[in-house]
């Protein structure tokens, strides 16, 4: 089941009220195709054909059309304790061709269609009415599309695959901006509230993959990382007021290796910190007033060199009697 970009109203969603948060039924009607209500033994033996109402403990009324036992027509979610539909979808014997979402005025704010061969058409409002976005999609790959601000001006665009897709909120809050190459997106941008950039980073399949820059809200940078296929994998770096402090090792999602510390401004290492698998094992290092400070790690526990020693060696003949 196809489910909505929640972030794209955030302005407007109410938790209790999303259909994919499971909630106990407190009562459950049926309706003819004519619209009279009916018992549920009349409802199965005219063919599972007519309207299924659930409320839901937090006040939700789904409301689900049925035809010889398949969805046909509506579906719908209201919010709590209102008539007001949040979430509607459209049903042909069984078949998703439309979905969408209201504000709690009842304005719609979102819309996707679909039609056949993974084609899909995506158009969102602002809270007001006026329109927000327009999207074309063929095969899962954006094709065309328009982005407009709440004032009714075209901002952006993405023609023939390629282009700069933005996403605001219902709001008009700018969320993200994404760089479009042969209908997908390859660079993303994410902005803090007052829309100064909050991170950028590179796309693959929908994940990062590649750099990613992370910035504090003043415009400072915070981190520079590389990632994998969702996964933090190579070297983080650090900043404090603008200046390196840290170099931090990761493979596959996990710290592994040395992580390196530095007077902030400088390439003087101040601290060495040994990593395995996301824990501390093997030697910290601390340089304090010209003094080095050793001290011993095995899987995150500290230890004293003697005790690192030993099971080291334990753990070396354990691995060469595997051999053997």
């Amino acid at each position: 089941m196809k489910r909505l970009v929640i972030v794209l109203l955030a302005s407007t969603i109410v938790t209790g009220c999303r259909k994919d948060v499971p909630e106990p039924i407190v009562q459950r009607s049926y309706y003819s195709y004519y619209g009279p209500e009916i018992a549920q033994s009349d409802f199965e033996a005219q063919g599972k054909t007519g309207d299924v109402v659930e409320k839901t403990s937090s006040g939700v009324e789904v409301r689900r059309a049925f035809a010889n036992g398949v969805l046909h027509g509506t579906s719908s979610w209201s919010y709590p304790n209102t008539h007001v539909v949040y979430q509607f979808e459209e049903y042909e014997n069984d078949r998703l061709v439309c979905m969408g979402m209201n504000a709690e005025n009842g304005v719609l704010q979102y819309e996707e269609q679909y039609g056949p061969q993974e084609t899909k058409v995506v158009r969102a409002w602002f809270l007001d009415g006026s329109p927000r976005m327009s999207e074309e999609y063929r095969g899962g790959k954006l094709v065309r599309a328009q982005y407009y601000t709440n004032d009714g001006d075209l901002e952006s665009f993405v023609d023939r695959g390629n282009g700069s897709k933005i996403t605001r909120a219902g709001n008009g809050k700018l969320l993200n901006r994404d760089q479009i190459v042969g209908g997908l997106s390859v660079v993303r941008e994410e902005f803090y509230p007052n829309s100064m950039l909050y991170q950028v980073y590179a796309l693959r399949d929908g994940v990062k993959n590649g750099f990613c820059k992370v910035y504090l809200e003043s415009g400072q940078p915070n981190r520079l990382e590389m990632w994998s296929f969702g996964l933090l994998d190579g070297t983080q770096t650090l900043y404090e007021n603008g200046l390196e402090i840290a170099q931090v090792p990761y493979c596959q999602g996990v710290k592994e290796g040395i992580e390196r510390r530095f007077e902030p401004g400088t390439d003087q290492v101040v601290q060495e910190i040994s990593w395995h698998q996301d824990m501390r094992h093997g030697a910290t290092k601390t340089r304090v007033n010209g003094m080095e400070v050793v001290e011993w790690y095995w899987r995150d526990n500290k230890v004293s060199p003697e005790q690192y020693q030993a099971r080291l060696s334990v753990q070396k003949d354990a691995r060469a009697a595997l051999v053997m």
